[in-house]
């Protein structure tokens, strides 16, 4: 019976002793070898700083178009009005310009883009309502301004070239290279005239003609 009890004492020490570990390792321990539990991840990332707002770009040339002619349109400031100009740039679009129009907006009119600077000589073939022009030089100063005036259209019977030799000329004079067509009485109301500026943007416009030489590229 002697070695019987000695057995008995043994069990009871290794079950003590896994009750102890047990407890140990529910009490948040770390049993014997086991490694410890990586703390889990922030749930909330750092903050990030704000981004910065993209600056608004400007509208590409041609991007917006007139909705009777289907030429593009550019904004435009005259003193303390702004206009949306049609963007004459094909010889097409020069040649037919606002003739057959029965009235300009007051916001309204063309603006005519020439390759080079050059004399040109405008005049109111087909045009209804009477038109303001300025000639501009490539850096906008006018050059020439005239108020046109409406004339009689060609008779049925009219030879073309007669009709052509009785319309009155509006020459630019030699450095020309934008023309401006408004309203009738804009130029006044505006004071535009020899010597004062409309700020055009040479590069855009230019950009809309097929003609011009672009640099090469690098």
């Amino acid at each position: 019976m002697k070695g019987a009890r000695t057995v008995m004492i043994m069990t009871i020490c290794c079950a003590a002793a896994a009750l102890a570990i047990t407890v140990a390792t529910q009490d948040g321990g770390t049993a014997p070898g086991a490694k410890p539990k990586p703390e889990p991840p922030s749930a909330t990332p750092p903050a990030s700083p704000d981004p910065t707002p993209a600056e608004p770009q400007r509208e590409r040339p041609g991007s917006r178009r007139h909705p009777t002619s289907g030429l593009p349109l550019e904004k435009v400031t005259i003193g303390d009005r702004n206009f949306d100009f049609e963007i004459a740039a094909t010889d097409a679009a020069i040649q037919r310009g606002l003739g057959g129009r029965r009235e300009i907006a007051q916001d309204g009119g063309m603006i005519f883009v020439f390759p080079f600077p050059s004399s040109h000589s405008f005049w109111m073939r087909d045009c209804l309502v009477d038109i303001d022009i300025a000639f501009l030089d490539r850096d906008g100063v006018v050059v020439a301004a005239y108020e046109m005036k409406a004339e009689p259209l060609q008779g049925e019977t009219e030879p073309e070239a007669a009709y052509f030799a009785r319309l009155a000329r509006y020459p630019s004079g030699p450095k020309a290279h934008f023309a401006v067509e408004t309203r009738a009485g804009t130029n006044k109301a505006l004071g535009i005239a020899v010597g004062s500026r409309i700020a055009v943007d040479p590069a855009r416009l230019l950009s809309l003609r097929r003609d011009v030489p672009r640099a090469p590229a690098r």
